[in-house]
């Protein structure tokens, strides 16, 4: 079931729809349409009249996938801060571990996942 605007009588559930749609136009603007309904398998006017809400149709849960997936970094943030501010949430990019830092990981998943093994492997490195 597609929600269409003003369909839900919270105003803050309204208001983050209308912040989604909007991102979610935006970034189908960038990637070009006919780049996005080829990816979808779809129409370009099934997506025009989905963008518009003609005839209940809506943005489908299962395009936000590919929109993400395909619209560059600023229009990815604006989608998820979109979706997360209204509920008083802050979406924030993952850093890059150095390498000092994936090493510590990758020690300490030997010595967890070998056991006595792994830990004795670690030591040798050590020498």
């Amino acid at each position: 079931m597609q929600m269409t605007f003003g369909a839900v009588a919270d105003p803050q559930a309204n208001a983050a729809w209308t912040g989604l749609h909007e991102a979610l136009v935006h970034a189908i603007q960038l990637i070009t349409p006919k780049e996005l309904c080829w990816r979808l398998k779809i129409k370009g006017q099934y997506l025009s009249d989905a963008i518009k809400g003609v005839d209940r149709k809506g943005i489908r849960a299962e395009w936000i996938p590919v929109i993400l997936e395909m619209a560059p970094e600023s229009a990815r943030a604006a989608i998820l801060k979109s979706l997360a501010s209204p509920f008083g949430y802050e979406i924030e990019r993952r850093r890059e571990l150095t390498l000092e830092e994936r090493f510590e990981r990758l020690e300490k998943r030997v010595a967890s996942r070998f056991g006595q093994a792994g830990r004795e492997l670690l030591e040798e490195l050590e020498r």
